[in-house]
Parts: C-alpha cells; structure tokens; sequence
C-alpha cells in the first residue's frame, strides 16, 4: 500500500479501500503510471459507474449508452480512456481518488466533445440532491 496515499485519505476512502482491495490495487497501478501526457487524446472515452459502462464515446460518436435509475448515485465512478487508462477515479459524493488529467492541455474539449459536461452536471446534480 502507497503510505502516501493513505495518509492524504479520507476514511470514507481508507474504508472503500479496505472493503475493495482490487479496487484499491488497480488505482494504484494507474497511479504508478503518472499522469497522462499532455498531447494524448484518446479515441475511445468510458464513463464507469461501479465498473459498468454507462457511457461509451468512441471516433467522434456515443457508441454505448445505458439508463439509471431516477436519483440514482453510484457509490463511486471512472472515466477510462482508449481501454486501459484510468484517467478519472470519483468515490461518491466527489472525492477524487486519482486524477490523471491533470497535464492533458485538451480535457475541457475532450469531455465537451463526448457531451460529458452534461453527463458530469447531471451526476453532480444528483450528488447534491441526495
């Protein structure tokens, strides 16, 4: 376990974490990683709600959609680029857990692009609410 990492979480998160041991190991690969380079633009954007893809962007177009429940707050969300990169790791009610967009100059035309703005607004809405 990264000691740094668990001395900057939550207890919500040290919870989480104890409670998702794989979970908590696959943020921490990603996390090794670094932050994605700040030219990368990925052709294919999920957004993860507790691991199942909600929403699929893929070459300029949603691919992939999936319906929630009215008020329905995943207990934690990822948006994952091209496959395998974890760019984005939320546990509810918004604490990042990691954040590898940090150096990407594009992200806001990226999400604007994949109509994600409105997603996130949406999710962050129904965060408030509940």
């Amino acid at each position: 376990m990264n000691t740094l990492a668990v001395k900057q979480a939550s207890r919500t998160a040290l919870a989480f974490y104890e409670a998702e041991p794989k979970i908590q190991q696959y943020i921490q690969e990603q996390a090794a990683k670094g932050d994605l380079p700040g030219e990368y633009t990925p052709t294919v954007v999920e957004v993860k709600f507790e691991g199942l893809t909600y929403l699929r962007y893929e070459a300029g177009e949603i691919t992939a959609s999936r319906e929630c429940s009215k008020g329905y707050v995943p207990p934690f969300w990822e948006i994952c680029f091209d496959e395998d990169e974890l760019a984005l790791f939320v546990l509810n009610p918004g604490e990042i857990l990691l954040d590898r967009t940090a150096q990407i100059a594009e992200m806001d035309e990226i999400l604007k692009n994949c109509e994600l703005r409105s997603f996130a607004e949406d999710l962050r809405n129904r965060v408030q609410d509940s």
